[in-house]
């Protein structure tokens, strides 16, 4: 590590947490992922945090609202911090002064107001089992972008949930690394029948009660998502991005 920032100091968990707890809807996502996954480095820089630690991938998290701040915190990276997870939109120039983006999926954040209240849940909805990762990876739409080993990390430390029609699993959600909402599908025979706004209620349900906050990440051009994102209550908040970096003189 970079030993001349030192304005940079290496914390404890508590102590990131006290400070990111001072504005959790902003922070949601590192809160989430730090609950959910051993983290390997906490720095701190005045009000700015950075923790590093692996589910997937070996993801960087970083919160700041200051650029003096960022920048001491990214000037502490090691060569092989090469993932990103989500960043703000006014981060990203500052990174490119420094690292090639080789590439950046953006995604606006949603998140359910806390008056709102999920709709009634209709069908059978059970909560997934480890096996079950197989068979969701095999029929799902984001196969070549997952794997079978993340989906089964996610229904054991996560919220996973399976709809069920005539005796077999037609629609599934899981909730990702950070906590996000997300990877809902839906069998392409059994759409148009509102299992995806059923197991969507539910699993705010579950959120709900273990306390946290129901958020979704959505890309833009997915208009179905955003779409039912709407119409169960989900309101904008911020964009953000993963990133996958690599220095500018490689």
């Amino acid at each position: 590590m970079d030993k001349k920032t030192t304005n940079t100091e290496s914390v404890n968990k508590k102590e990131i947490f006290d400070l990111l707890y001072k504005d959790r809807i902003q922070n949601l996502n590192m809160i989430n992922f730090i609950k959910s996954y051993d983290v390997e480095l906490f720095l701190k820089s005045g009000d700015s945090a950075l923790v590093r630690g692996t589910s997937d991938k070996p993801w960087i998290y970083i919160s700041s609202k200051s650029e003096s701040e960022f920048r001491e915190l990214i000037g502490q990276l090691s060569e092989n911090d090469r993932y990103l997870a989500a960043i703000e939109e006014w981060m990203i120039p500052i990174l490119k002064e420094k690292y090639k983006v080789l590439w950046n999926l953006k995604c606006k954040r949603y998140l359910l107001p806390k008056h709102t209240q999920p709709g009634s849940v209709h069908h059978i909805v059970r909560y997934l089992k480890p096996g079950d990762a197989r068979y969701i990876h095999e029929n799902s739409m984001y196969r070549k972008l997952t794997q079978i080993e993340y989906i089964t990390d996610r229904i054991k430390r996560g919220i996973g949930l399976g709809l069920y029609d005539k005796g077999g699993m037609v629609a599934w959600i899981l909730t990702h690394d950070d906590g996000a909402i997300g990877f809902l599908n839906v069998l392409p025979e059994f759409r148009r029948r509102g299992y995806g706004t059923d197991i969507t209620n539910a699993v705010i349900k579950k959120v709900r009660e273990r306390g946290g906050i129901p958020f979704v990440h959505i890309e833009e051009d997915n208009i179905n998502s955003v779409n039912l994102a709407k119409k169960v209550g989900f309101a904008p908040d911020k964009y953000v991005n993963w990133l996958r970096i690599e220095n500018l003189t490689n």
